[in-house]
C-alpha cells in the first residue's frame, strides 16, 4: 500500500515531466528485479530476507518517494498547496522507513547535500543585479523539496527519542538501533578473525561477539566497571554495551591498526563491490529476453527525452549527479557496518540506478554531440563577399 501511494504521488505530480515518469518507472523496474529476479527473498534468513515484510528488506519503500523529490529539487519544482500535500507524504514515508530501519538514513544526507550542491549553483547563476541577500533567500527557498522531508524527518526522530518512557530511559535501553554493536560485529568477516581474535572474544560468534568484546574490555580496564552497568546479574544494558564497544574498537585500533585498516577498508570494500555484482549479474540472468527488452526500451526511451532538449539534458544531468552522490554516500553504511547484500538491499538498487542512468545520460551526451557534428558538416559554407 505504501509502495503503490508513494509511486502514484509521484506520477502524478511529474504529470508534465516525461523523463521524471520514465526515471521513476525504471526505479520501479529494478526493484520488480530485486523482488523476483535476484536470490534477496528466495532464500529464507540468513542467507535472504525471504518475504518482503522483513525489516531488512523493507528499506526500498524509501526508493520511489527519494527518487521523487530530487527529481522535484532539480527540477527547481514552484511551492504550491498540492506539491506540497504530496511532499509531505513522501517524507513520511521515508520517515516511517527510517524509523523502523536506521540504515535508511543515508536519504537524508543525500538530501541535504543536493540542497547544499543545488542551492551553491543557483547562487553561480543568478544575476549580480538581484542583490546577494535575496538571491540568497530564493536559492534556500527553492531546496524546499529537500528541506521538507529533512525537517520532518528528523522532527519526527526527535519525537520518538523523547517519548521513551523514563522506565526504559532507567533502564539503560536505546533510543536507536545500535550502531557500534553493527561496527564492531563486522570484525568478523576479516579472514583472520578466528585465528587473532575469536578466543579473546571466548569464542563467540554472531550477535555475542561485540558483547563479548564489551565483557573483555572490562576485564582489561577494571576501573571502567560498575554495577550501573548492568540489568540484573551480569547482562549489560544496552546503552552501557554500547558505550563500551565503542572503547573496545578505538583499544583495538591502537594495539592491531592494521587489522582493523584491513577490515573497512580492503575486506569490506570487497564485500560490497561483489553483493553488488553478484546480485546484478543474477538479476540480469534471470530476467529473460523480456525484462531486457523492456529495460532497454526504457532506456532508450530516457536517451530520447534527454538528446532532444537542452534543457532537459541539463536537468536530467543535475539529477543523474546528486542522486549518483547519494548513492555513493550510501554505501557508507554497509561500509561501516555490516557489508552482505542481504541488508543493503536500497544501497544495491540505488547503485544499479545510478549505473543505468550515468548509462543513459552518456549515450544521450554523444546523441547530441554527433547531431551537432552532423549539423556543422551540411550546414552549407558562407562565401566571403
Amino acid at each position: 500500500m505504501i509502495y503503490g501511494l508513494t509511486f502514484l504521488c509521484a506520477l502524478l505530480e511529474r504529470h508534465k515531466d516525461r523523463a521524471g515518469q520514465i526515471v521513476l518507472i525504471a526505479v520501479a523496474g529494478l526493484i520488480y528485479g530485486g523482488c523476483y529476479y535476484s536470490d534477496l527473498l528466495l532464500l529464507p534468513e540468513p542467507g535472504g530476507s525471504a518475504n518482503m515484510l522483513n525489516v531488512r528488506f523493507i528499506t526500498v519503500l524509501a526508493l520511489i518517494p527519494g527518487t521523487h523529490l530530487l527529481l522535484m529539487l532539480t527540477d527547481k519544482a514552484k511551492f504550491n498547496w498540492w506539491r506540497f500535500v504530496i511532499v509531505i507524504v513522501q517524507s513520511l514515508a521515508i520517515f516511517f522507513v527510517i524509523h523502523v530501519r536506521s540504515s535508511a538514513s543515508w536519504w537524508i544526507f543525500a538530501f541535504a547535500l543536493s540542497a547544499v550542491i543545488l542551492g551553491a549553483i543557483q547562487l553561480t547563476d543568478s544575476k549580480k543585479t538581484d542583490g546577494w541577500r535575496r538571491t540568497a533567500v530564493q536559492s534556500v527557498a527553492a531546496q524546499w523539496p529537500a528541506i521538507t522531508p529533512t525537517l520532518i524527518v528528523l522532527a519526527g526522530m526527535t519525537a520518538i527519542s523523547l517519548s521513551l518512557h523514563p522506565v526504559y530511559r532507567q533502564g539503560g535501553w536505546l533510543q536507536h538501533h545500535a550502531l557500534w554493536h553493527s561496527i564492531y560485529y563486522s570484525l568478523q568477516f576479516h579472514p583472520q578473525y578466528i585465528e587473532k581474535y575469536d578466543a579473546y572474544h571466548d569464542g563467540k560468534r554472531g550477535d555475542s561477539m561485540p558483547v563479548a568484546g564489551a565483557m573483555a574490555y572490562l576485564k582489561h580496564h577494571p576501573e571502567e566497571d560498575s554495577p550501573d552497568l548492568y540489568l540484573s546479574g551480569k547482562s549489560l544494558k544496552y546503552s552501557a554495551m554500547e558505550r563500551l564497544v565503542r572503547l573496545a574498537l578505538f583499544d583495538l585500533v591502537r594495539s592491531d591498526p592494521r587489522f582493523v585498516l584491513e577490515t573497512f577498508f580492503f575486506v569490506k570494500t570487497n564485500m560490497v563491490k561483489d553483493a553488488i555484482i553478484d546480485e546484478t549479474t543474477l538479476e540480469f540472468h534471470h530476467a529473460g529476453w523480456i525484462g531486457r527488452l523492456l529495460s532497454l526500451i526504457t532506456m532508450l526511451l530516457f536517451v530520447g527525452t534527454a538528446a532532444c532538449s537542452f534543457i532537459d539534458f541539463q536537468r536530467l544531468s543535475r539529477f543523474v549527479g546528486v542522486f549518483t552522490m547519494g548513492a555513493i554516500a550510501s554505501l557508507l553504511v554497509p561500509l561501516l557496518t555490516v557489508p552482505i547484500a542481504q541488508v543493503m538491499t536500497d544501497q544495491i538498487i540505488a547503485i544499479q540506478i545510478s549505473i543505468a542512468l550515468l548509462m543513459t545520460l552518456a549515450v544521450a551526451y554523444a546523441v547530441r554531440a554527433s547531431a551537432q557534428l552532423f549539423r556543422n558538416a551540411t550546414r552549407p559554407a558562407i562565401n566571403p563577399a
